[in-house]
């Protein structure tokens, strides 16, 4: 029901094992199929007083977590939260994403 609603792909990164003090990131979801909507229209702060904009992201049950980074429309953006629902049977996440902006 849902996967006829979504139009787009992003590729997720995950944090992985670095040298030191140097942070690398890798793919760990490529071309996952999804429906992005922007939640906000203007730049807004959060509490750590980063300037950005928010997103939802709906796609299916798979493994996103809190951190991670989605690649979409050439733009990086952080994975907030995530959450795990059943709606009429139908399994799926619905993933809060951040643009930071100034």
């Amino acid at each position: 029901m849902f996967e006829a609603f979504y139009d787009q792909t992003v590729t997720t990164q995950r944090l992985g094992a670095g040298t030191g003090n140097t942070k690398e990131y890798s793919n760990n979801l490529v071309d996952l199929a999804c429906a992005i909507q922007q939640i906000d229209s203007e730049v807004s702060s959060d509490f750590q007083m980063s300037y950005g904009k928010n997103w939802m992201l709906f796609c299916p049950t798979v493994d996103i977590i809190e951190g991670d980074f989605v690649i979409w429309d050439s733009k990086t953006y952080r994975v907030m939260a995530v959450d795990r629902l059943d709606f009429l049977n139908e399994d799926h996440m619905e993933v809060s994403i951040r643009i930071f902006e100034s």
